[in-house]
């Protein structure tokens, strides 16, 4: 069986970057460490990004967070990807810097950028730059001119997904009910593999669990626990049809308090085992 995240960064190296086709990657979680950075250089690739597909094609850029789980599903003959891995350490000055929620709503929500030829040529740019630190400076000034750089980068998406947004009119204010429940179910994309409890939730929202249940009804016509359990269900069956994990090690991934409560979840929510799951799958 594979190792269970495939790693594009060399061992103990904390800034990298390289060139690659992803196929060694084909259904295994990519470890994310801080960020990495990838820049669609030719062809086109499926991703899973937490459990949701999304095509990554030529000039496509996507930035992916450590919270995130990414699947290479399937690549085209000529695809290959830059890519760019930064430490926490680098990353995190730009999660507080940059406040603007709606923008990480949208973040976590379009992971995939496309842009035009203007922007390429930027990103291009910023790559290059990028290189250039990681390559010809010291430790003392690679963290400071590597916060820098990518600061840079998230505030130009910021920018840009603001001009979108007002551009085409989709910037309009929705009612409070309904930015409650879309602020839920941006939380439970980020959180749902530890927190499967409803009053979380409830309490980042600064509500109580029967109000959310009672806004995810009337919006979503299903109960706040059972989206959540859906979220699960939908990463158990992408791992499973996707991968080649153990249960045991899907359990692990998905913070389960052991293999078989995932089972017993599993088989309550779908009628059969994970196994039998698969083993459907593989008749197909």
């Amino acid at each position: 069986m594979k190792s269970i995240k495939y790693k594009l960064f060399p061992e103990g190296s904390e800034c990298s970057f390289g060139t690659t086709d992803l196929r060694a990657s084909l259904g295994q979680p990519i470890e994310i460490e801080g960020c990495v950075v990838l820049l669609c250089v030719e062809g086109m690739a499926v991703l899973s990004i937490d459990f949701h597909q999304h095509s990554f094609r030529r000039g496509d850029l996507l930035v992916v967070m450590y919270d995130r789980t990414v699947i290479p599903l399937k690549v085209s003959a000529r695809f290959k990807t830059d890519w760019v891995s930064l430490p926490l350490s680098i990353c995190n000055d730009t999660f507080y810097k940059i406040t603007s929620v709606k923008f990480w709503d949208r973040f976590y929500l379009y992971p995939v950028c496309r842009m035009d030829s203007n922007q390429q040529k930027l990103a291009d740019t910023w790559l290059l730059q990028v290189k250039w630190i990681i390559r010809n400076t010291e430790d003392t000034y690679r963290t400071e001119l590597l916060q820098g750089t990518f600061y840079l980068l998230m505030l130009s998406l910021c920018h840009e997904m603001e001009r979108l947004s007002l551009a085409t009119g989709k910037g309009e204010k929705k009612n409070r009910a309904w930015s409650l429940v879309n602020d839920f179910m941006v939380l439970v994309g980020r959180h749902y593999t530890r927190h499967r409890d409803v009053a979380y939730y409830a309490t980042r929202l600064c509500i109580s669990p029967d109000y959310l249940n009672k806004l995810s009804v009337k919006y979503m016509f299903l109960k706040a626990k059972e989206y959540i359990n859906r979220q699960c269900i939908v990463a158990i069956k992408t791992y499973l049809s996707s991968t080649d994990l153990s249960v045991k090690n899907i359990a692990s991934e998905l913070n389960f308090e052991d293999a078989s409560y995932m089972c017993r979840f599993f088989r309550r929510m779908t009628g059969m085992s994970p196994l039998e799951y698969r083993e459907r799958l593989n008749k197909q």
